[in-house]
């Protein structure tokens, strides 16, 4: 979120889906100085943790007219939207709340081979553009330190997305991520590191 969209203070970000990725964002956008930062998710419990770490606006995914209320709130849309998701349906979502000369990013893996999307050309003629992102379109060597130090400031607090399991309890933190009960359930090793 950083390094491929760059956010400057004062833009606005809206994320569709509110798990470990699209939480990060948000937490990324705060750090960024984001005037507005939406989410967008089904649960209503992880967009109130949405809230806790940076979102100034939050929705739940089936309210009607989602993207006309979005456009609204943002004044004809926010300058990046990122989807988490993996649905076709939520990338056009996330496209038609990008405002002209805006990025739509893509960071959701599809649920099924071959998933298509269809735009409108007159969209993509008033510049807004759309971009898949991979790892963050970051170099590892220099975004996990800043990452790290970031966290050690308190300013990127990800302990308040993981959930510890004893390696025993392995199949509790597969129920946990099948049933989203968890955001990232992590497994702690006999040693007591963590996986």
């Amino acid at each position: 979120m950083l390094e491929a969209f760059r956010l400057q203070a004062g833009q606005q970000l809206a994320v569709f889906g509110a798990g470990s990725v699209g939480l990060a964002a948000i937490m990324a956008a705060r750090v960024a100085g984001a005037a507005r930062i939406l989410a967008v998710d089904l649960s209503a419990e992880r967009l109130e943790l949405a809230r806790e770490l940076g979102a100034t606006d939050t929705f739940l995914a089936g309210e009607p007219e989602l993207t006309k209320v979005i456009r609204k709130r943002t004044r004809g849309g926010v300058d990046f939207a990122l989807e988490c998701v993996g649905s076709p349906q939520v990338l056009r979502q996330a496209f038609d709340v990008t405002r002209p000369l805006g990025t739509c990013g893509l960071l959701g893996l599809p649920d099924r081979a071959g998933a298509e999307v269809t735009l409108p050309m007159t969209a993509l003629l008033s510049g807004k553009r759309l971009v898949g992102i991979l790892e963050g379109d970051a170099d590892p060597k220099t975004f996990i330190p800043k990452l790290v130090a970031l966290h050690a400031e308190g300013r990127f607090p990800l302990e308040k997305l993981i959930r510890v399991h004893a390696f025993e309890a392995i199949n509790d933190a597969v129920h946990d991520m099948e049933t989203r009960t968890a955001i990232k359930p992590v497994l702690r090793m006999h040693g007591g590191g963590t996986s």
